[in-house]
């Protein structure tokens, strides 16, 4: 008898019979297209970035661009321990054991490589959360060395964060500082937007709603870290504030039903999480190519004239809260799909006079 683990003909330790192992006879582990895509992915990715470590345990793409960015993140976020995180995820929750590395003292908080989470619609989502958290922190450290954040909206960027809350702050830091005439102007006094003098901003109530929604959050998971740089907000706590913000801003330009019809009912929600992250995470690139589909309801089955002359209203609109520049200015909102603006033509919008510079121009690149 040598043990259960030998091959083949082996005796129990009576020797009353014989067995073949069937872990050796019919291995347990097979060879999925996922885990070829996944050392397909090794390949590409140890060309680009030194010092790639994958350890034999990922063979799934969410693991593989876990411990990609993590090798990256290692030069220049090494206080965040990403290696370590990472080993304890598989030897703690996948292998149901335990793990301290040597000289690290306190325990190590897992990072998983995946998610699943639920949208507002109650569809659920698989995400690439590892590889999501850490190239938030890479993106977040090398932004804080192009730019003063806590000059701009009363706060740095935390270098050790999640996707949901680098997204948030970065849009409202972006926003104020480049585009105030649709966010309003930052007032660092009452930590809220205000209207710029003359101009009702229709995309300030979204930002101060979802700004309130971040300090909520904040004041119940304080940052920590030396400096202030690790975010304790949980992602779950922020996430409908995001996509609530991004809904009610770019796709008020850009309506949903520019996008699929199996897209538009998630909103931005299921963009980003169901087409774009869980399709990373299986490499499904049928689902990925799906977005080029065209919605036979949608407004883009108008002509490029049509299309171009209703985002225009939807532009104009955001500047002075929403209300209509362009015929018909009746409307209640520019925002209605059901009734946009009424100008179908160049000539409606220039006027009938021809030969202007800017009907000859518009002329040229429309038609």
């Amino acid at each position: 008898y040598v043990s259960n683990n030998a091959v083949v003909n082996t005796s129990n330790p009576n020797n009353t019979e014989t067995f073949r192992n069937p872990d050796f006879i019919r291995p347990k582990y097979v060879l999925t297209n996922q885990n070829i895509y996944a050392a397909l992915v090794k390949i590409l990715l140890n060309h680009f970035i030194d010092g790639c470590y994958f350890p034999e345990w990922a063979d799934s793409i969410p693991s593989v661009g876990a411990y990609a960015l993590a090798s990256l993140g290692a030069q220049y976020l090494p206080e965040n321990n990403y290696f370590d995180r990472l080993d304890a995820y598989h030897y703690i929750t996948e292998l149901n054991g335990t793990y301290q590395p040597k000289g690290v003292s306190g325990t190590v908080e897992p990072l998983p490589y995946t998610e699943e989470i639920v949208l507002p619609t109650g569809t659920h989502a698989v995400i690439p959360r590892a590889a999501m958290d850490i190239g938030a922190s890479i993106g977040a450290y090398l932004l804080s060395g192009w730019q003063d954040f806590q000059s701009g909206v009363g706060y740095v960027l935390e270098t050790d964060t999640n996707f949901e809350v680098f997204a948030l702050e970065f849009i409202t830091w972006a926003c104020a500082t480049y585009m105030p005439i649709f966010a309003g102007k930052w007032n660092a006094a009452n930590a809220n937007f205000d209207a710029l003098t003359g101009c009702e901003a229709n995309w300030r109530g979204a930002f101060n709603t979802a700004r309130a929604a971040f300090n909520t959050a904040l004041a119940n998971h304080p940052r920590s870290g030396v400096s202030g740089n690790v975010n304790n907000i949980p992602a779950g706590e922020i996430r409908e504030a995001l996509f609530d913000l991004v809904d009610s801003t770019i796709f008020q330009l850009i309506p949903f039903n520019w996008l699929p019809d199996w897209v538009a009912p998630e909103k931005s929600a299921g963009l980003f999480n169901i087409w774009l992250f869980q399709s990373i995470c299986t490499l499904d690139l049928q689902k990925i190519i799906s977005i080029l589909g065209v919605n036979t309801t949608g407004e883009l089955n108008n002509s490029v004239t049509v299309v171009l002359l209703r985002l225009v209203d939807r532009v104009l609109g955001t500047l002075v809260g929403g209300h209509p520049l362009l015929p018909d200015i009746s409307r209640s909102s520019v925002y209605d799909s059901a009734h946009p603006t009424s100008l179908t033509t160049l000539d409606g919008l220039l006027g009938n006079k021809d030969n202007t510079p800017l009907k000859s121009l518009l002329s040229e690149l429309l038609y």
